[in-house]
């Protein structure tokens, strides 16, 4: 798959946003448990949607942004589609890429252009086509529907039953190509075990098999896609968890971002001193009978802290990249999608990821301690 579909959702956020003239295309949003669009309604904007139900029958005429528990999109959007979600279920057609991660990801839509889907379960059933380059990644990953380009696939389980109009790079324990799968090109399949090619199955190309144990060096390439998963996952995961804070707690995060814009300093001392300190304090409450129920407390509450960190920094930076692009007017919900895919971003780079991801949970983290603590002392002065 070429590097520019792997880029796409960034670049084309960013691209659009720096170039668009004034006054800039709206971006319609809503957030409430249950969110539905019927389907004889047209929005005539991009659409950011956070929610524990959305349902989405009627016409988008932009982007949709989506995020929560069930999402179903029955309806036409003409832009692109980012789905972040528990279950996701796609019908309607989509006029340009598909970027979807989930727990059960199931697509039955026509993709104009690329496809990247993500989740423990994922399909592309029979009733879907997509006209371009497609990855799918998940426990059990399942290709039913035309691919026009090249396929790759990151899975436990992979099954392919449709044509596909250029190479298939698989990644898997098991691999199975059903009698409706034609590949014009090669296969070239990484599994502990040789692909299994049912009768009718027809690959046009060379068939290159490597076990897994006496598997080539990965190529640029493929490191370039392993690292694009890892992203990806990164994004998804702060997605989720920023858009229902955004939902649930807006004025106390803008608050917290606050915080880092005023006192960068104290944030990030508290913040550091909470990344080493608290590991050390969970260990030592695990010697004593007493204190390991509390360990077990204290380790989780750190591990919420450690996301909601990434979300603080992903709303913070969402604010001020928009200053910079001159578009300070723009949705919370766009400003954080920026924000969250330019925290995953950073974090996903070689050698420097680490000590950046480091930055963004001591400033995350120490900003929503310095937060609480205020509140606190406001409290009991009152």
């Amino acid at each position: 798959m070429k590097i520019r579909v792997y880029a796409a959702l960034l670049g084309a956020i960013l691209w659009g946003w720096s170039i668009a003239p004034n006054p800039v295309r709206a971006i319609e949003t809503a957030s409430d448990e249950k969110i539905s669009v019927p389907a004889e309604k047209v929005i005539a904007d991009d659409f950011a949607a956070a929610g524990t139900e959305i349902h989405i029958a009627g016409r988008i005429e932009g982007s949709l942004f989506a995020a929560g528990q069930n999402i179903a999109v029955p309806g036409a959007v003409t832009l692109t589609v980012h789905a972040v979600g528990s279950e996701l279920t796609l019908t309607g057609p989509i006029g340009d890429d598909l970027w979807a991660v989930g727990g059960t990801v199931k697509v039955k839509s026509k993709i104009a252009h690329n496809v990247g889907l993500a989740g423990s379960t994922v399909t592309l059933e029979p009733e879907a086509t997509v006209g371009r380059d497609a990855s799918v990644a998940g426990s059990a990953a399942s290709v039913q529907g035309a691919i026009g380009r090249n396929l790759s696939l990151y899975a436990g389980t992979a099954t392919l039953n449709a044509p596909v109009g250029g190479n298939v790079e698989a990644h898997a324990n098991l691999v199975t190509l059903g009698p409706k799968a034609v590949v014009e090109g090669d296969l070239t399949v990484y599994a502990p075990n040789q692909p299994t090619l049912e009768p009718g199955a027809i690959v046009k190309g060379k068939i290159n098999y490597y076990p897994t144990t006496n598997a080539p060096p990965p190529t640029p390439m493929q490191r370039f896609r392993s690292w694009m998963a890892g992203w990806m996952y990164h994004f998804g995961a702060t997605l989720i968890l920023g858009f229902a804070l955004l939902a649930l707690f807006s004025a106390p995060l803008a608050r917290i971002t606050e915080v880092i814009r005023q006192r960068p300093g104290p944030a990030f001392l508290v913040g550091s001193l909470a990344l080493i300190g608290v590991p050390v304090a969970a260990v030592l409450m695990t010697v004593t009978l007493i204190g390991f129920p509390l360990a077990v407390t204290v380790t989780a509450l750190y591990m919420v802290a450690l996301l909601a960190a990434n979300a603080v920094m992903a709303a913070f930076l969402g604010d001020e990249i928009t200053k910079v692009l001159n578009r300070p007017m723009a949705s919370r919900w766009a400003r954080f999608t920026i924000g969250a895919l330019l925290v995953a971003l950073i974090a996903s780079v070689p050698y420097v990821g680490g000590l950046a991801e480091g930055i963004f949970v001591a400033l995350g983290s120490g900003a929503l301690y310095v937060y609480c603590r205020d509140r606190i002392a406001g409290s009991s002065q009152v």
